[in-house]
């Protein structure tokens, strides 16, 4: 089941930027980053659902690597 209201749309290009080399191309038109997980391990992708003007949606894979993101930029912001 996809989760919405994760990612904010204004931190996805921060994101795929945190990504790095992870980052593969889109094969949909509503996929705006996807990115390969460990061995075996589903796609990891994020949605533009249209439903939501501030967030995106993504798929159960990913939830875990939006998690550690948000929790890096966290630390990031609390130590400026």
């Amino acid at each position: 089941m996809a989760q919405r209201c994760l990612l904010h749309r204004s931190k996805l290009t921060i994101f795929i930027a945190w990504l790095g080399e992870r980052s593969l191309p889109l094969k949909g038109r509503f996929e705006v980053a996807r990115w390969k997980g460990p061995a075996n391990q589903p796609m990891r992708i994020i949605f533009d659902n249209y439903h939501s003007n501030e967030h995106l949606s993504c798929n159960d894979a990913a939830i875990p690597d939006v998690l550690k993101f948000i929790r890096s930029s966290k630390l990031i912001d609390k130590n400026i």
